[in-house]
């Protein structure tokens, strides 16, 4: 009976710490792929799919180890004691691995911050519409944070006015979502695939066209010191 009792605790046991290796692995790798910082997915992929895999493979491997362990009978006391450490010890890693945290990542370093530009074109006739007090508003969305800045015209070209907003950031951006906010609502949401590098030539991308939004957007990153 002891036997069985001590296999499932094991199985239990390298269940738990299997998931949080995988889990807090895969999260830290997934974040720095393209779209991992969307919406909180590198931490919903790792939570509840790669963590998953990883506790299955430990229910198996842990039960199976114990088991043969246990052959012996006069390990029992031995490997009861190193199931309640390894107990012990993966619940306060988990505790510890999901407090929060003030982390503040500085990714260009301590107190560099540079200027990601962004310019929207609207068609002329819109814009126009909207009337001078009307409030033009840009967002960077994280899941932890949104950041803001207001949109400031430009100039105007041949049937569109261009307007412009800068951001401050700390953090290498890859694929952010940005989102277009008119008057307090929403106009249009877009996921901007930047790729930044960790020292960006201050260079214009290309027009996106917003989805059939009928609004195009492009981007820059200026670092200080350079134009």
């Amino acid at each position: 009976m002891a036997r069985i009792l001590l296999t499932i605790l094991g199985s239990l046991v390298s269940a738990a710490a299997f998931w949080a290796v995988a889990a807090f692995g895969s999260s830290a790798w997934l974040i720095r792929q393209p779209g991992g910082q969307r919406e909180g997915s590198a931490g919903m992929a790792a939570a509840f799919v790669y963590g998953p895999m990883g506790a299955l493979v430990g229910l198996a491997l842990g039960g199976w180890v114990v088991w043969q362990l246990l052959a012996v009978s006069s390990r029992t006391g031995t490997v009861a004691l190193c199931l309640l450490g390894g107990a012990i010890t993966v619940v306060a890693g988990i505790v510890y691995g999901l407090s929060p945290t003030e982390y503040v990542r500085e990714d260009f370093g301590p107190g560099v911050r540079p200027e990601f530009q962004v310019e929207v074109r609207f068609p002329e006739a819109e814009y126009d519409g909207l009337g001078a007090a009307a409030r033009i508003v840009y967002q960077l969305r994280a899941v932890d944070e949104t950041n803001e800045t207001p949109g400031q015209l430009t100039r105007r070209t041949e049937g569109h006015t261009v307007v412009a907003g800068t951001f401050r950031i700390r953090e290498f951006l890859r694929s952010k979502m940005f989102a277009v906010m008119v008057n307090g609502r929403q106009r249009v949401s877009w996921t901007l695939d930047v790729g930044m590098e960790p020292n960006p030539d201050p260079v214009w991308s290309e027009w996106q066209k917003m989805g059939d939004s009928g609004l195009e957007v492009r981007f820059r990153v200026v670092m200080p010191g350079r134009e």
